[in-house]
C-alpha cells in the first residue's frame, strides 16, 4: 500500500529535522558545549588570559608599559593575578588597582567606566566580605618606579555569571582608600585619583 502525498511529505521532513538535530549536536560538542568571546571553553580545567596595560594619555608617565596574568585553575579555586608594571614616576608609590566595568581604552582611561559592580555594593578592601568583583587594593612601587607582584583573590573569577572578561583593568595615581574615606567617593572608588594606565583582560590561550 503506498503513501500518500501528506504521508511522504511528513517522512521527509521528519528525516531533514533528524539531520538538523544531529549537526547541531556535533557541533555543540566539537565546542566543548561552552564558549566565550569566539574561544572554545570547557567547563572545568585551567583558564587563563592577560591585560597588556597602555598609559591613559592625559596621566600616564611616558614611560609605563606592563601586563596583568590571571590562572585559575577552576571556578572553585581562588584566581591569581601576577603584575608586572615598569616607569613609574615616584609622585605616588602606593597605587590603586581595580577592574572597571567597561573594555574600553579609547579615547582615554576614563572610557573603562566606574568600578565593575554587578551585585551593586560598595567599594571596599579585598579581604572584606562585602566588595566590588575586582577591588584588588593596593600595588607598591619600588623607588625605581616598578611593581612585580603575585597575589589571589577569592572574588574576581574567569568563569561564570561575573567573569572579569572583557572587562577592563586600571593602574590609579593614587592610594586607595578601601572604602575608608568617609565620603561618597570612598565608597564607590576609593578616592584613588587620576588613571595611569588601563587595559582590556582578554582571552590568552584557548582552554
Amino acid at each position: 500500500m503506498g503513501f500518500s502525498r501528506l504521508e511522504t511529505a511528513l517522512v521527509g521532513v521528519t528525516a531533514i529535522l533528524g539531520i538538523t538535530l544531529i549537526i547541531v549536536v556535533a557541533v555543540w560538542a566539537s565546542e566543548g558545549g561552552d564558549s566565550d568571546g569566539g574561544v572554545s571553553l570547557s567547563s572545568s580545567g585551567e583558564r587563563t588570559a592577560h591585560c597588556m596595560l597602555i598609559k591613559d594619555p592625559l596621566n600616564g608617565p611616558d614611560n609605563l608599559t606592563g601586563t596583568v596574568m590571571f590562572t585559575q585553575s577552576s571556578a572553585e579555586t581562588d584566581l591569581s593575578i601576577t603584575v608586572d608594571i615598569s616607569g613609574l614616576d615616584t609622585t605616588s608609590t602606593t597605587h590603586g588597582f581595580h577592574v572597571h566595568q567597561l573594555g574600553k581604552l579609547s579615547p582615554d582611561c576614563r572610557s573603562c567606566g566606574g568600578h565593575y559592580n554587578p551585585k551593586s555594593v560598595n567599594h571596599a578592601g579585598p579581604t572584606d566580605d562585602v566588595r566590588h568583583v575586582g577591588d584588588f587594593g593596593n600595588l607598591e612601587q619600588t623607588s625605581s618606579g616598578n611593581i612585580s607582584k603575585t597575589f589571589t583573590d577569592p572574588v574576581a573569577s574567569l568563569y561564570g555569571e561575573y567573569s572579569i572578561i572583557g572587562r577592563a583593568i586600571v593602574l590609579h595615581a593614587g592610594a586607595d582608600d578601601l572604602g575608608q574615606g568617609g565620603n561618597a567617593g570612598s565608597l564607590a572608588s576609593g578616592n584613588a585619583g587620576p588613571r595611569l594606565a588601563c587595559c582590556v583582560i582578554g582571552w590568552a590561550t584557548s582552554t
